[in-house]
């Protein structure tokens, strides 16, 4: 007999799932490194992957971004991205927060696409 363990249906086990277990489970160290690991950690795994997959589905049909989300996307820290809305440099509009009558920028899709194609918009061109 051999001792070769059968082959994973998931694959490598995800990194952020181990560092998860880690962090949360003691014992997890022994149950990930085993061949045979148990159909809980294959349902974890699974979990993980179909969460990521809604979460890249969400982003994607998003209408508006935040300026946090388009800060990410753009490499830029938020109070940058808050002061191109504020001067006019990217097109962005003032929406409600759900927060009383406070007002948060709001960039459209479209404009993130154009801003990775032509940069910002030029101070002439400032809307009112």
């Amino acid at each position: 007999m051999t001792d070769t363990a059968p082959p994973d249906p998931l694959g490598e086990m995800d990194p952020r799932l181990m560092a998860y277990l880690m962090e949360n489970h003691p014992d997890a160290a022994g149950l990930a490194a085993r061949p045979d690991r148990s159909l809980l950690m294959q349902v974890l795994a699974r979990c993980v992957r179909l969460a990521d997959d809604v979460a890249a589905a969400k982003a994607a049909s998003q209408e508006w971004l935040s300026v946090e989300d388009f800060a990410a996307a753009v490499g830029k820290a938020k109070f940058t991205v808050r002061e191109w809305c504020r001067r006019g440099r990217i097109t962005a509009r003032k929406k409600g927060s759900g927060r009383g009558t406070a007002q948060e920028w709001a960039v459209p899709r479209a404009e993130l696409l154009r801003y990775q194609k032509d940069g910002l918009l030029p101070l002439t061109q400032r809307r009112s």
